[in-house]
């Protein structure tokens, strides 16, 4: 699936060299190889150098789906009806027995701070407002 994908990409690359430029070229005398190989080329070097990145990063995102669901096993069976090493249960089994209880000082302290945060913020307002003080009203 690399070729299509890189094919399709260069297809359309190609279609954006001004004609004026592949024109130019065939009327100095240029054959239609030479046309491509120093105009059209040059022009869409970054283009096609693109296609092909994103063909292999699609090629390798796919080769890796597949290589996560059978098991990311680096122990390559003799049989091909064996089963692949699929670690996701180990690695589950692995965490839950490294978890450790939940503590409930976090969601105790945060109302806290909330609260503490308001009333900085509502008595800042009002000495602000007050009158005879800075940012308040003066007679």
């Amino acid at each position: 699936m690399v070729l299509p994908f890189i094919t399709a990409i260069s297809v359309d690359v190609f279609k954006t060299v001004p004609p004026v430029l592949k024109e130019a070229a065939y009327g100095v005398g240029c054959t239609t190889w030479e046309v491509v190989r120093n105009v059209v080329i040059p022009y869409t070097r970054v283009g096609v150098i693109g296609g092909i990145m994103l063909a292999l990063g699609r090629a390798l995102g796919e080769t890796m789906a597949v290589t996560f669901i059978i098991g990311n096993s680096f122990r390559i069976s003799s049989s091909i009806f064996a089963a692949g090493h699929h670690h996701i249960g180990g690695n589950r089994q692995r965490v839950r027995r490294k978890r450790r209880p939940a503590s409930i000082e976090p969601h105790l302290a945060w109302p806290v701070a909330v609260r503490v945060d308001f009333h900085r913020a509502h008595r800042g307002a009002a000495d602000a407002a007050a009158p005879g003080k800075e940012g308040g009203e003066v007679k």
